[in-house]
């Protein structure tokens, strides 16, 4: 059966190969678990880190959209008074108009 190729071979029993690979086949499996572990507290990172910047990103926005709202206030307050000196000013050249017109039109009587 065995030719002088195999004569310094020794065989082991095949509970004790079985017993090597079943030993090597659990550590790798703690290898994956361990890494599995690894990757899920990674994502969680990463999912929370995600959330801080939404939130960062959504207060910037509020903040960015108060600060617009203000400055419109502002501009319309600026612009209200602004009008308001205006028509003042227009109102009182009328006034002047009208005063003149009727100065004018009594002297040319």
């Amino acid at each position: 059966m065995f030719g002088d190729d195999h004569r310094q071979h020794q065989f082991e029993r095949l509970p004790l190969v079985y017993q090597r690979h079943v030993d090597l086949v659990k550590q790798e499996s703690g290898c994956l678990l361990k890494r599995l572990q690894e990757l899920g507290e990674h994502v969680r990172d990463t999912q929370s880190a995600i959330e801080k910047v939404t939130k960062a990103k959504e207060e910037k926005a509020k903040e960015l959209e108060l600060f617009v709202e203000s400055a419109q206030g502002k501009l319309n307050q600026q612009l209200k008074a602004k009008l308001l000196t205006l028509l003042q000013h227009k109102s009182a050249m009328t006034d002047e108009i009208e005063q003149l017109e009727v100065f004018h039109t009594q002297l040319n009587k």
